[in-house]
């Protein structure tokens, strides 16, 4: 049912146009059997229609604007975890090859200056010890053994185990 029939359309909106706009309106709204108020106003709700739809459009693509942002962040995401995974591999292999280094060192020393066998046993077995303790009840230069008698060593350091100065550990 219109809004004639109901009686809904009872306010009334002027606009001004020119002569040949009004005799357009004219001939199509008789073309359309409609009288011409009726024609505007099927055309005002028809471009209505329209920016709502361009609207929704619009908003439509902001959201798959969105979706690309939120893809792009999380495929670069992706490339830093991957990334830091690299990293960490190469750390651990760094880690690993490290932990050669000292030996090769130790062997070398050795080759170059055999100390008596009785040090050597002493050293391995201070290292063995303290390697069984956890490194935050020590300090790892605590009772160093040095490789000299007795004589060479200060008292307290006799009596504590501590080196006091960097010269006791030369």
């Amino acid at each position: 049912m219109s809004d004639d029939a109901e009686g809904g359309r009872t306010k009334r909106v002027t606009f001004y146009v020119s002569e040949s706009e009004q005799n357009a309106l004219k001939r199509e709204a008789d073309e359309r059997d409609k009288s011409l108020s009726a024609y505007c106003l099927q055309l005002i709700r028809r471009q209505r229609q329209l920016d709502a739809e361009d609207q929704l459009a619009e908003d439509l693509n902001v959201e798959q604007r969105l979706e690309e942002i939120t893809q792009r962040a999380i495929d670069r995401i992706d490339d830093s975890v991957e990334d830091v995974e690299e990293t960490t591999e190469a750390l651990r292999d760094l880690h690993a090859r490290a932990g050669n280094y000292p030996l090769v060192n130790f062997r070398i020393l050795m080759r170059a200056h055999r100390p008596p066998e009785a040090w050597i046993n002493e050293q391995f077995t201070w290292s063995r010890n303290r390697l069984r303790e956890p490194l935050s009840e020590h300090d790892p230069t605590d009772a160093i053994v040095t490789g000299e008698s007795n004589d060479d060593v200060d008292e307290n350091q006799q009596e504590t185990g501590k080196v006091e100065d960097v010269d006791d550990l030369i």
